[in-house]
């Protein structure tokens, strides 16, 4: 393949064998990304401490996803007999407004856990 034919974007092709360089752009060589990932792959052994503490925190991802996931499902029952109560025409309104109230809050409830799972 000829590099004038490809040139299309006016830069001036790059000389034989700096390729995949790019220092001046902030490209790591290509070198650099392998001895890096050799280097992330390459962990001391946890301790019995940091074990626990990665236990604990996965528990407590797991109770909040399920919390969240409790949240919702409520909120969509609720909203669901609300709503069937006003299409049958048996609705009382105050328990009507304070159920899609509860709705909405447990919706709020669950985003918030959701967000908090999505921040750490």
């Amino acid at each position: 393949m000829d590099n004038e034919s490809e040139n299309t974007d006016g830069l001036e092709p790059a000389p034989m064998g700096v390729e995949g360089a790019g220092s001046s752009t902030g490209v790591a060589l290509p070198a650099d990304d392998a001895a890096n990932a050799r280097a992330r792959r390459v962990r001391k052994p946890l301790t019995q401490d940091e074990l626990d503490e990665q236990r604990r925190r996965d528990l407590h991802a797991s109770f909040n996803r399920r919390i969240s996931y409790l949240c919702k499902l409520a909120a969509l029952i609720i909203a669901v007999v609300a709503f069937a109560t006003i299409a049958l025409g048996q609705e009382v309104p105050a328990y009507v407004l304070m159920g899609l109230c509860l709705s909405v809050a447990l919706l709020a409830i669950a985003m918030l856990q959701d967000h908090y799972q999505h921040k750490q």
